[in-house]
């Protein structure tokens, strides 16, 4: 890992950079190099905290930071409501990477949300955007318009004469499911093998119940949800030797053991 992330670095700056996957006119951009350098760094950064390798997470911490500036000098404009060529994977890598400025953010949603109103709510975003796109759109307070649909390899899917070409499966980074889990039914692990989780449901977009189950080394981890009249019931299953943080809205959180809770609370 360390040395992809130098070899980004030695290579920033001298006019070569990778670009989006199966994105139609796949236009070189410069923001999309940057900005990975910018999030390679910080994982990076992080993992070496972890490992307890002070200097070298103090140095990555530097160098995402720096990147990150570099590529908000570079690509935003207008206070965020215009990045890089204005697609919607420019707005998708900027908030899910942390890119932006706190004051810049509001305005990447709103336009981020407008690019995909005006496809009729289709996505249009890049191999590498598309498995980030739900999530982001999710945890930015707009979980009315994430929507779902499976990932062909190519866009078009189908020749002049209607015959299918490539793949019709192929979701690759573009997966969806991950979203399903974590954003609507709310189960994320906050600890390696889910010996801790965050239990927090994403309600919306007309959806009236949900519900999911993960097993794990520990055991099962379980959440359901019902919404009826404003008022939503939580099932929450936390195996023997976890604990969860489980949110209820405005009503706050609780931290709970092991076994089986039930909350209601006001959407």
């Amino acid at each position: 890992m360390k040395k992809w992330v130098d070899y980004l670095e030695a290579r920033a700056g001298n006019n070569s950079s990778w670009r989006r996957w199966l994105f139609g006119l796949l236009l070189p951009s410069p923001a999309v190099a940057t900005a990975y350098l910018a999030n390679s760094a910080r994982l990076l950064s992080e993992i070496c905290g972890i490992l307890d390798k002070k200097q070298e997470a103090e140095y990555y911490t530097k160098l995402s930071e720096k990147t990150r500036v570099a590529w908000r000098t570079a690509f935003v404009k207008e206070g965020g409501s215009h990045i890089a060529q204005d697609y919607q994977d420019d707005y998708v890598r900027a908030l899910a990477f942390d890119l932006l400025e706190p004051r810049q953010r509001p305005a990447a949603v709103q336009r981020l949300v407008e690019l995909v109103e005006s496809v009729d709510f289709h996505l249009r975003a890049g191999f590498l955007s598309t498995g980030l796109l739900l999530p982001t759109l999710a945890e930015n307070g707009r979980a009315d318009i994430a929507g779902a649909t499976t990932i062909w390899e190519t866009w078009n899917g189908y020749d002049s004469k209607d015959n299918a070409v490539s793949s019709h499966n192929h979701y690759a980074l573009g997966a969806v499911v991950r979203w399903l889990y974590e954003g609507v039914a709310g189960i994320r692990p906050t600890a390696p093998g889910y010996r801790h989780v965050r239990i927090s449901p994403e309600k919306g977009g007309g959806l009236t119940y949900a519900g999911a189950s993960i097993e794990t080394t520990l055991g099962i981890v379980k959440s359901s949800w019902k919404l009826e009249d404003g008022r939503v019931e939580l099932m929450v299953l936390i195996p023997p030797g976890a604990t969860a943080v489980v949110v209820l809205g405005s009503s706050g959180s609780r931290t709970v053991e092991s076994g089986s809770h039930s909350f209601k609370y006001q959407l």
